[in-house]
């Protein structure tokens, strides 16, 4: 299974990986190794889904889930929830998506901190695309001390460069809404069509805040 890892992450050979992932799936069914079919399940899904096989994808990672449920093995569950997440990302269905990390960051030990940050950054991810900036700025927020702790440099950086991107996005939207705000302050005398004598005594409008609004 190593050596298939090898050739699908650093040789980038996807015909070979999968060559020996093969190999690594039969010894795994031929042995009754629940966690090696369970992390071999999670590799092709994860193959799949890198050439745009999401169907396929989504099989596998469903597959190694039912493996991981028969076993107890609560954490290869968490990472088919979270292969079949990048799938459902992919396809669109982010309010699957959205249930599918929330649930394998349940299932996800605290001290497994690289892997529930994970989820996190999808889920925050997901978040973005549907609009909600601060539940992302969120999630990211809490994902970045549990990549610190296992010293995933790379995925801090990354981290940061969404936050970065997202503090911006917030202060442009909290601008506009400013904006928008500042046009629906309708000058007093043309609410509800009524003119007001311009004459009135000033003193009594310096108590209004702004236009009424009545339903």
């Amino acid at each position: 299974m190593a050596v298939g890892w090898y050739y699908s992450e650093h040789i980038h050979d996807m015909a070979k990986a999968i060559e020996h992932y093969e190999i690594a799936l039969f010894l795994a069914q031929t042995n009754t190794d629940y966690k090696g079919l369970c992390i071999t399940l999670g590799r092709f899904s994860w193959i799949k889904w890198l050439g745009g096989n999401y169907t396929a994808s989504q099989a596998y990672a469903r597959e190694a889930q039912k493996v991981a449920k028969v076993s107890g093995e609560l954490f290869h569950e968490a990472a088919g929830l979270y292969y079949e997440a990048l799938c459902l990302e992919a396809m669109s269905y982010y309010k699957q998506c959205i249930s599918s990390l929330t649930r394998g960051i349940t299932l996800i030990e605290m001290d497994v901190h690289r892997s529930r940050a994970e989820c996190m950054i999808r889920l925050g991810d997901i978040c973005k695309k549907s609009g909600d900036l601060l539940k992302a700025l969120e999630l990211w927020e809490t994902a970045r001390p549990l990549f610190e702790r296992s010293s995933q440099v790379k995925r801090v950086q990354d981290i940061d460069e969404r936050l970065a991107r997202i503090n911006g996005e917030v202060k442009e939207q909290h601008r506009i809404n400013l904006r928008q705000l500042a046009e629906l302050n309708v000058p007093l005398k043309k609410v509800h069509g009524v003119e007001h004598d311009s004459s009135e005594d000033k003193s009594d409008r310096g108590n209004v805040i702004g236009p009424v609004l009545v339903a």
